[in-house]
C-alpha cells in the first residue's frame, strides 16, 4: 500500500471511516444525518474519523468502496443503510461478495427478525406475522458475523472482524442507528488498551474581508508547528463578511498538543495583527 496500515499520508490514524448507502441520498432525496450525528460521537470517544462516502443502491459500487476503505487499514469500518426487506437493500450481500463470504441464515437474527414482525402484527401495524422471503433476508449474514440487536426497528445490524478491522452495519433509519450506535460501536471504541487521540482547539476571529490575503500566514503556521491543522470558514457576503479559523492540534501526548496549539495560536494572531 506504500504506507504504514491503518496510518494516513500525514501520519494520523485511520480509526473510523463512515459509509452511508443509499440512491436516496445521492439524489438529494434525503438529508444524510447519520454521518454527522456518529462524527460528533466518534472523536470524543478517542478515535478519529478519517472519511466519509456515500454510494448508490448498487452492488458492485458498495463492495468496491468496502474494499478500497479495508485496503487502507482502518480499524472501524462503519455503514448505514440497506438492510431492510426490499430489493434495494443490498448492504450486507454486497459485502460479502467484495469478500469471498457466503451468505447465511444466522440464528439469533432469525429470531429477533420474528419477535419483531410478531410484536407489529400484535399491534395492528402489519397485516401477517410471517416470515415472508424480504423479512427472511434481513437474517442472512455473512459467515462469521454477528448480528446486533435493534431495540427499535425488525433489521438486525452486523459485526464482522476482517484482517484487523471490524465492520459495523447499521440501519440507514437514523432514529435506530442512533439507538443502536451507543450499544454496538461505542463499548468497542473505547476498548482499554487501544492508544488514545488527544485532540484540542481553538477559534480565532479575523476581523478582515478577504479570505486570500490569511493564505500565506496559515502556511508559515502549519510549516512551524507539525500536527497544526487550520481551516478558515467564510460566513456571509460584502461588508457582511467574517472570517472564523479553527485551529486544532491531535497526537498521543496531552501536553505536547496543548503546547504546539497554544503557541501556533498565538503566532497566527501576531501575523494576523491580532496581538
Amino acid at each position: 500500500m506504500g504506507e504504514e496500515r491503518g496510518r494516513g499520508g500525514e501520519g494520523l490514524p485511520r480509526d473510523v471511516a463512515i459509509l452511508c448507502v443509499g440512491r436516496e441520498l445521492l439524489k438529494g432525496n434525503t438529508l444524510d444525518r447519520n454521518a454527522n450525528w456518529m462524527a460528533r460521537r466518534i472523536e470524543p470517544l478517542g478515535r478519529r474519523c478519517w472519511r466519509f462516502s456515500t454510494v448508490d443502491d448498487v452492488e458492485d459500487e458498495i463492495g468496491r468502496e468496502v474494499l478500497w476503505i479495508l485496503e487502507r487499514g482502518t480499524r472501524f469500518l462503519v455503514t448505514t443503510g440497506g438492510l431492510g426487506p426490499t430489493f434495494d437493500d443490498m448492504t450486507l450481500r454486497s459485502i460479502a461478495g467484495a469478500l469471498g463470504l457466503p451468505l447465511e441464515v444466522h440464528p439469533q437474527a432469525e429470531a429477533w427478525v420474528r419477535e419483531a414482525y410478531a410484536k407489529l402484527y400484535e399491534e395492528g401495524l402489519t397485516s401477517t406475522p410471517e416470515m415472508t422471503p424480504g423479512r427472511r433476508k434481513m437474517a442472512l449474514l455473512p459467515r462469521g458475523a454477528r448480528p446486533l440487536s435493534n431495540p427499535l426497528g425488525a433489521a438486525p445490524g452486523m459485526a464482522l472482524e476482517r484482517e484487523g478491522t471490524t465492520i459495523l452495519s447499521f440501519p440507514g433509519v437514523p432514529e435506530e442507528m442512533q439507538a443502536m450506535f451507543p450499544l454496538h460501536a461505542e463499548p468497542l471504541f473505547q476498548e482499554e488498551g487501544e492508544r488514545r487521540l488527544v485532540r484540542r482547539e481553538v477559534e480565532i476571529v479575523w476581523p478582515g474581508k478577504d479570505e486570500s490575503l490569511i493564505e500565506e500566514h496559515v502556511r508559515a503556521v502549519t510549516a512551524r508547528f507539525p500536527g497544526l491543522y487550520v481551516k478558515s470558514r467564510v460566513r456571509g457576503t460584502g461588508w457582511g463578511v467574517t472570517i472564523r479559523l479553527t485551529l486544532w492540534c491531535e497526537g498521543e501526548d496531552e501536553g505536547e498538543v496543548e503546547k504546539t496549539l497554544a503557541e501556533g495560536a498565538a503566532e497566527l494572531k501576531r501575523l494576523l495583527g491580532l496581538e
